[in-house]
């Protein structure tokens, strides 16, 4: 329940109540939805079926597929596994008393700010564990981009941010049959990345643009730049300080990597 911090006789219930944070820009801010897009299940658990990538792709040598002299085909057999998943619920409650929530409605709205700090949490929650997931090395060996660079995108001068991406790329594509299609990062990445003098010559020569100011330089650009779908970039920060305590502010997504990754584009479990 929302109460006062301060004696509420010094107040000025005619001003009505600021709020120091952009709720908003939070909630636009936030990249979750995009890297791991929900599915929609029929079953609280369950375990469906797979048919593996090696069983798709299986013994494409160019010659299997020959005719033979009396008209028959070979024939292909295939097996399919299964993968399980369980959904979980996750919530929070905030109590509004009423005898509070009337002694001080003609300074807030305590069930609308209720309603918004319950929201704020819980989508910050998703996000910290979607993050905590895609940036898991050692649930996606060689997800840590930095793992392959010698020289940091925040030293503009010499990065070399497409070999990089380039390298990431041809990693995917070894470990899992299928390109990238997105790179993931912190907004604090990304402004290195458009400050790159490699990032900016490849901008100016390459028919990508001809900006004027950095602001002109959209993750578009960049994916253009880098040759990936999507650019995907986190600009939601989350408090780290004990209730009680001043804020401490920290990203969601560590802003000292960048994940390439394939994000799902169907329903597939790819």
């Amino acid at each position: 329940m929302w109460t006062p911090s301060a004696n509420p006789a010094v107040l000025r219930p005619d001003l009505a109540p600021f709020v120091e944070f952009d709720s908003v820009m939070f909630r636009e801010g936030m990249i979750w939805h995009r890297v791991a897009p929900v599915v929609n299940v029929a079953l609280q658990a369950d375990s469906p079926g797979k048919i593996a990538v090696e069983e798709l792709l299986q013994g494409m040598d160019g010659t299997e597929d020959r005719r033979a002299s009396n008209g028959d085909y070979p024939r292909i057999t295939g097996n399919f596994s299964n993968f399980s998943y369980q959904t979980e619920e996750h919530g929070l409650e905030g109590v509004v008393d009423e005898r509070r929530r009337r002694i001080y409605q003609h300074i807030l709205d305590a069930q609308r700010w209720t309603l918004e700090a319950l929201t704020l949490r819980i989508l910050g929650n998703q996000e910290k564990r979607t993050a905590d997931l895609i940036f898991n090395t050692g649930t996606w060996t060689g997800a840590a981009l930095t793992t392959a660079v010698g020289t940091t995108w925040s030293t503009h001068a010499t990065a070399t941010p497409i070999a990089d991406v380039l390298a990431a790329k041809l990693k995917v594509r070894d470990g899992t049959g299928m390109w990238p299609n997105a790179a993931v990062m912190d907004y604090e990445a990304f402004l290195n990345l458009r400050e790159c003098d490699e990032v900016v010559a490849r901008i100016h020569s390459s028919g990508a643009g001809s900006p004027a100011t950095a602001a002109d330089v959209t993750a578009e650009m960049i994916g253009r730049v880098l040759d990936l779908k999507h650019v995907i970039v986190s600009r939601a920060n989350r408090n780290t300080a004990k209730e009680g305590q001043a804020a401490t502010f920290s990203q969601f997504w560590t802003k000292s990597q960048v994940q390439v990754c394939r994000v799902a584009e169907t329903a597939n479990v790819d």
